[in-house]
């Protein structure tokens, strides 16, 4: 499932970063990155994502620019989503900070590529993903990581996205 962002799309996907990354830094929010990128560069290709996966979920992208941290980035039937990005394409894996809580989101996916291009890697419930056995050091402290193979494919997610609101529980599929 791959997306190419517009002109537009993209343009609005540089403006929400710059404006979020200097609101958050304002406000005393840590950047979470895991890895030497540049900061910016991690804003705009998450923010990418994040547009990417509304895309192709067709749900409302999370918009606003206010100061946050831990939260979610979109709903999905009910479910909150939080999307993560990576640019490696051979080996993708979903990464998410330590302190992240069952409380955060419902489910996270992951999207792999850079500005304009995307694609699904896959899914998971977030008590799948926020266990003890699912933490590694990649070299920045520990992350709850978990390679694309261990993600549910885009087809399951159509599943929940279809089904009653919030009637689906991650042991039904």
């Amino acid at each position: 499932m791959n997306v190419t962002l517009d002109q537009g799309q993209q343009a609005v996907a540089r403006l929400l970063a710059q404006l979020r990354h200097q609101n958050n830094r304002a406000n005393g929010v840590p950047d979470r990155k895991v890895g030497q990128q540049p900061p910016d560069y991690t804003d705009l290709n998450g923010i990418g994502g994040e547009l990417a996966f509304c895309i192709l979920a067709n749900v409302c992208p999370d918009m606003s620019i206010s100061p946050r941290s831990g939260s979610y980035d979109c709903l999905l039937n009910g479910y909150r989503v939080d999307v993560k990005t990576t640019r490696y394409v051979r080996t993708p894996m979903l990464c998410v900070y330590i302190g992240k809580r069952l409380s955060d989101a419902d489910i996270y996916v992951l999207m792999v590529g850079e500005m304009p291009v995307y694609r699904c890697a896959g899914w998971t419930w977030a008590d799948e993903l926020l266990r003890r056995e699912n933490i590694r050091d990649l070299g920045y402290g520990p992350t709850y990581v978990l390679p694309s193979a261990a993600l549910h494919p885009w087809e399951e997610l159509e599943d929940v996205k279809n089904a009653a609101p919030m009637s689906v529980h991650r042991a039904a599929l």
